[in-house]
């Protein structure tokens, strides 16, 4: 059983649409585990549906940093959600046959202070 944990936009219909749609197709395929939030740690791969937004905020829950994530884009546009929401399919069949090609992306780690972040894509600094 290939592991995963499935993160998705709950403000957007898209994103609920896609979610409950992938939740059958993988449940029909028998192939793929769903773990929850508490299990996150076990998963091989993490789905993500929404946009940038949701996958940057997804970021904060990674503590496996060799997690693969699978980010699919509920919207028009996105830079780091490429997979269309017409394409996921073919990507969990891939997972299948063990064809897939993997993006290696790195953590950035920033302290301030005693404290230490871990960010995707960006860093944003403010006074607060």
């Amino acid at each position: 059983m290939i592991k995963l944990s499935i993160i998705y936009n709950k403000d957007k219909e898209d994103a609920i649409k896609i979610y409950k749609e992938l939740l059958k197709y993988l449940k029909y395929k028998k192939k793929f585990e769903i773990l929850d939030d508490k299990k996150l740690s076990q998963a091989e791969y993490m789905v993500v549906i929404g946009g940038d937004g949701t996958l940057l905020r997804s970021f904060k829950n990674i503590k496996n940093k060799e997690i693969k994530i699978i980010a699919i884009n509920s919207g028009t546009l996105g830079y780091l959600t490429e997979i269309r929401k017409d394409k996921y399919k073919g990507i969990f069949e891939n997972i299948l046959k063990g064809k897939i090609n993997i993006e290696e992306r790195h953590f950035l780690t920033i302290s301030i202070g005693k404290k230490t972040y871990n960010a995707l894509n960006e860093v944003f600094f403010n006074k607060g």
